[in-house]
């Protein structure tokens, strides 16, 4: 299912989420529990739920225990990492050659970002 709301309806639907699973916890968590979650897991997830911003507290999706990452066909190596949020500076993933082919395939799709702030509304700053 493609969404199909602008960026600021979104930020709008979410802020709403939060708000609603605030003021509605102790139902969401008693439900929860009844579908069989412990009460500790419900509220640790519900938490994250109405705490979560951004990427501030997303989880690496990489093995970053070395300062490489292992691929079939050789490695790419960890030139620096941030933790908090996790950002991670990656060196020769792709060759200049595949470069120049994404540069290429895409240079009629790249427009202009939109950004917004927390409220909403459009923020260029």
């Amino acid at each position: 299912m493609e969404n199909k709301m602008e960026p600021k309806e979104q930020l709008e639907a979410q802020l709403k989420w939060k708000q609603w699973v605030r003021e509605h916890v102790g139902n969401v968590t008693t439900a929860m529990v009844n579908a069989g979650l412990d009460k500790d897991t419900a509220s640790r997830l519900l938490k994250d739920v109405v705490t979560y911003d951004s990427f501030e507290n997303e989880k690496p999706r990489l093995d970053i225990s070395k300062n490489f990452i292992k691929l079939k066909d050789g490695e790419v190596r960890i030139v620096s990492k941030i933790n908090k949020p996790f950002i991670c500076y990656l060196e020769d993933v792709l060759t200049t050659r595949q470069c120049d082919e994404l540069i290429k395939i895409s240079a009629s799709k790249v427009q202009q970002s939109k950004v917004f702030n927390q409220q909403g509304e459009p923020d260029v700053s």
